[in-house]
C-alpha cells in the first residue's frame, strides 16, 4: 500500500476488451469538487491502468479520467449511456508497478486535470452537473487504489458570477488566442462574486 497497510484492489484478471469495472461510492454525490486518488497498475494484457470517476449519474453516465500503461496516455472521457466520448488526450510514458496520482478539480463547468501533480488539461465541460465519485478499470487490468481524497468546494463565483464565469471559460476554450472583452456595469454587489470573476479572468 502507498500508505498504511490496505488498498482497494481490483483483482479480476479476466474481462472482454471493452468490459468496464467500476465502483461508485455512496454518500459522495457532489458538484464542485477536488478529488485525488493514487493507483498502482499491477498487470494486464488488454489494459494496465485505472481511472477516476466523478459526477456519475449511474454506472453508464459519468466523467472519467483514466491512465493506461498499455496505450501510454492519459485520457479524459465523458461517458454517456455507456459509450465513451473522448474529450482530451495526453500521451505520456506510464510505468507499471509504480504509484501514480490522478486529480480532478471542478468548479461549475471549469475543469482542471492533473497527473502526478502535473497540470494536463483545463477546459469547460457542462454535460453533467452533479453525481457520485468512483473508481474504474478496464478489461483484465489488475489495479490497486489508495489515498482517495474528496474535498467539497464552495461555489466559485457567487450566484451572479456563476452565470459569467462559465461563459468566460467556454469562450477561452473555444478560441484561446482571441481576446475576451468584458464590460460590467454594477453599482455594487457581493465581494465574493467580484473576486470570483476576477480570479476567472486571471485564470484565462
Amino acid at each position: 500500500a502507498k500508505s498504511a497497510s490496505q488498498v482497494l484492489a481490483q483483482l479480476g484478471s479476466k474481462g472482454a476488451d471493452h468490459a468496464y469495472k467500476l465502483v461508485l461510492l455512496d454518500g459522495t454525490a457532489s458538484s464542485n469538487v477536488d478529488i485525488e486518488v493514487s493507483f498502482l497498475p499491477v498487470s494486464g494484457k488488454a489494459d494496465v491502468g485505472g481511472g477516476l470517476i466523478w459526477r456519475a449519474q449511474d454506472d453508464r453516465n459519468y466523467y472519467l479520467l483514466r491512465a493506461s500503461a498499455v496505450e501510454q496516455n492519459i485520457r479524459l472521457y465523458r461517458v454517456v449511456k455507456g459509450t465513451r466520448h473522448l474529450v482530451k488526450n495526453h500521451n505520456r510514458a506510464i510505468g507499471p508497478l509504480e504509484w501514480h496520482t490522478l486529480r480532478v478539480i471542478q468548479h461549475g463547468c471549469e475543469m482542471q486535470i492533473r497527473y502526478d501533480n502535473e497540470p494536463l488539461f483545463q477546459l469547460c465541460e457542462q454535460t453533467f452537473d452533479r453525481g457520485r465519485v468512483g473508481l474504474w478499470t478496464k478489461s483484465d487490468a489488475v489495479t490497486y487504489f489508495d489515498d482517495l481524497h474528496l474535498r467539497l468546494l464552495e461555489e466559485p463565483c457567487g450566484a451572479i458570477g456563476n452565470l459569467v464565469c462559465p461563459q468566460l471559460l467556454h469562450l477561452e476554450s473555444e478560441i484561446p488566442a482571441k481576446d475576451i472583452n468584458l464590460y460590467i456595469n454594477s453599482p455594487g454587489g457581493d465581494i465574493n462574486t467580484m473576486f470570483g470573476i476576477y480570479d476567472t479572468m486571471m485564470y484565462i
